[in-house]
């Protein structure tokens, strides 16, 4: 009989800046995806709010049902589209997943329970094990996220690249902690690169603003909204007196929801300003619709500057893309594959041996460009 009933609290992360060092710390990759826990014999999938996901992700149930016991799994819904991770086509429905080229993943992370087992209490490096061996032979659209305790090899998944394919950034957690839902028992780093924006507007006043609304160029002369920054600390309201021009006659207008990184909320009211203030932000390099994914925080200011002073950041122009292997292998080819720098690995798959350690070779596959991969079919 299955021990867990749906919804379980699930544990959370504390953002930090650096990833954590010293003994007993184990490192995962952090997915641009959403969080999910699945209850396979319930037929069960819910968020981490607790809102039931069964309807939304029915093949997930499927696999789960056909591949594995009665286990409850904690883990990240992703979806592949176009050679990388797609947060967006999570939301396309399941009928019109295949016509878009979508495909839907679920990579498992941690075991909660096992029969009538409640696993929470077990040190983490225990309840790995244990997923280890219940997902062995597991197939797509199920996946075994990596992990290792090799600090060098996770602070690759905070390189550039990985960021271009869907890989936010690390997920560290230490070998003795316990599962503990609803706190912050673990600790992640994304991935964050620094970028120019222009201010057009504030939230707040002009002399006194919350936040900045920044915007970059379009490539045809033009500004868009990206985003709504964090709220501005004291001494960047100092940096910023002066040089923010409200324009004459504007009324307080309404940032629609997703552009400030809240989607789903109410807009956010901004007085608009002339365009002559360029700042440096520290941002998502995932953008999603146009915009930051995450609320940017505003670093300096750079300049009173002509709007040609800010330009796009710079993502999306490397040649990273996803492959997808199709059979099993073990831990230490999952490990070998980390030593590759421009290769991300999902799960223990890999088809033609383990990969080799020259840049863009994947053992028998071949020369091949640099790729995301790991969902086996």
């Amino acid at each position: 009989m299955p021990v867990l009933h749906p919804p379980v609290p699930l544990a959370l992360a504390q953002s930090e800046r650096a990833v954590p060092d010293g003994p007993g710390w184990w490192f995962e990759p952090k997915y641009d995806g959403w969080r999910g826990c699945l209850h396979v014999a319930r037929g069960k999938l819910h968020s981490r709010s607790g809102a039931d996901l069964s309807c939304r992700f029915p093949e997930i149930l499927r696999a789960a049902e056909q591949q594995v016991g009665d286990l409850v799994l904690d883990g990240e819904l992703v979806a592949l589209q176009a050679g990388r991770l797609d947060f967006a086509a999570l939301q396309s429905a399941p009928g019109r997943r295949a016509t878009e080229g979508i495909t839907i993943h679920f990579m498992a992370f941690d075991l909660l329970a096992e029969e009538d087992r409640d696993l929470r209490k077990q040190p983490y490096q225990a309840r790995r094990e244990l997923l280890e061996q219940a997902l062995a032979t597991v197939r797509a659209p199920l996946a075994l996220t990596p992990a290792t305790a090799d600090r060098e090899r996770a602070l690759r998944w905070l390189d550039a690249d990985f960021a271009t394919v869907g890989i936010e950034g690390v997920v560290a957690k230490h070998a003795d902690s316990r599962y503990l839902g609803d706190r912050r028992e673990w600790i992640k780093v994304r991935h964050q690169e620094r970028v120019d924006a222009v201010v057009i507007g504030v939230t707040g006043t002009v002399g006194h603003p919350d936040s900045l609304v920044l915007a970059q160029s379009d490539g045809h002369g033009h500004l868009r909204a990206v985003g709504l920054s964090l709220p501005l600390s004291r001494t960047m309201r100092a940096n910023l007196a002066g040089r923010l021009i409200p324009v004459a006659g504007a009324e307080r207008t309404a940032l629609p929801g997703p552009v400030g990184g809240l989607p789903g909320q109410p807009a956010a009211m901004y007085l608009p300003v002339h365009p002559k203030v360029v700042v440096e932000v520290e941002a998502d390099p995932n953008v999603e619709f146009g915009r930051f994914r995450h609320r940017p925080k505003v670093l300096r200011v750079r300049a009173l500057s002509a709007v040609s002073g800010a330009t796009l950041p710079a993502i999306h122009s490397r040649s990273v893309s996803v492959a997808v292997a199709t059979s099993c292998h073990t831990q230490s080819a999952i490990e070998a594959a980390h030593g590759t720098s421009r290769v991300v690995v999902l799960t223990p798959t890999w088809q033609g041996g383990e990969p080799s350690r020259r840049r863009g070779d994947l053992g028998n596959h071949g020369r091949v460009e640099p790729h995301f991969c790991g969902f086996a079919t």
